[in-house]
């Protein structure tokens, strides 16, 4: 590493790796401490704006009408949909076998 960094910072970010399962060599960790640094600097110049008359919200646009009211409903009859696969033996569908060779 080419600079000194926060030892307590580099141990997280490597227990982080090791969680991620992540491969994390000694010149990448440095460069990467270094940039979590700075994105954390930049939270903290976040962290600064006056956001007291603004309402919380979960997304910066309001969505309407994305959701329709659940319930049951009539299914489409079995005859059509087996109709519509390539093999079916009236009740059930036919395909090939996926595991153990074929069938």
């Amino acid at each position: 590493m080419s600079q000194a960094h926060d030892p307590a910072t580099l141990q997280a970010l490597r227990d982080a790796a090791a969680l991620a399962k992540l491969d994390l060599h000694e010149d990448e960790a440095g460069r990467l401490c270094a940039d979590v640094a700075r994105i954390l600097a930049q939270f903290e110049l976040l962290q600064q704006v006056d956001t007291s008359g603004c309402e919380p919200m979960v997304a910066p646009i309001e969505a309407r009408g994305t959701l329709r009211e659940g319930g049951p409903a009539d299914s489409l009859p079995r005859e059509e949909l087996l109709g519509l696969a390539p093999q079916a033996d009236g009740e059930h569908y036919i395909v090939k076998r996926a595991i153990g060779g074929e069938a």
